[in-house]
C-alpha cells in the first residue's frame, strides 16, 4: 500500500474529510480500503512524490463506481491533471455501461471535477456513520 502510506498525510483536507464522512475511518485507513478494494488503481506521480490516487470497482449493474483522493500538489500540474483524466476515463469507461461516485457535498472541487469530466449529479443520499449528504454522481459513456 506504499503509494497510499505516502499519500495520506498530505492529503487535501476535503478529501480527508471525505474519508471519514463516508467511512468513519481514518485518512490512511481510507485509502487503504480504497485500494485494497478496487480492480485497478493509479498513481499520479510528481517528482516521485505520489499526488493522487484513483480507482474504480465494478458493481452489479455493468458500472463501476470511480473514485480519487488527492494532495494540493494536484495544483501544480492542474492542466495536465486534467488532461489525463479525461484520457484515463475513457480507458476505463470502455469496459462498463455506466460510471458512477459519490462526493461529499463540502467537497466542492472534488464535485466540480466530476462535472467537468462529464458526471451529472443525479440526487444527494445520507450516508455513512455520520448520515452526510453526499452527492451521487453518474456518467454515461457516449456512444461512439
Amino acid at each position: 500500500m506504499g503509494d497510499g502510506n505516502d499519500l495520506a498525510p498530505s492529503l487535501r483536507l476535503a478529501d480527508r474529510r471525505e474519508i471519514i464522512a463516508h467511512s468513519g475511518h481514518s485518512p490512511k485507513a481510507g485509502l487503504e480500503d480504497a485500494v485494497r478494494l478496487s480492480e485497478a488503481c493509479w498513481t499520479v506521480m510528481l517528482e516521485d512524490e505520489p499526488i493522487a490516487l484513483f480507482g474504480y470497482t465494478s458493481d452489479t449493474m455493468d458500472g463501476a463506481n470511480v473514485w480519487m483522493l488527492g494532495s494540493d500538489k494536484i495544483q501544480d500540474i492542474k492542466w495536465q491533471f486534467l488532461r489525463e483524466s479525461k484520457t484515463w476515463l475513457k480507458t476505463i469507461a470502455k469496459d462498463f455501461n455506466r460510471l458512477w461516485a459519490v462526493a461529499d457535498v463540502r467537497n466542492t472541487l472534488h464535485t466540480k471535477w466530476y462535472e467537468w469530466l462529464g458526471f451529472v449529479v443525479t440526487t444527494t443520499i445520507h450516508q455513512g456513520p455520520y448520515d452526510l449528504p453526499f452527492y451521487h454522481i453518474e456518467y454515461i459513456p457516449e456512444e461512439e
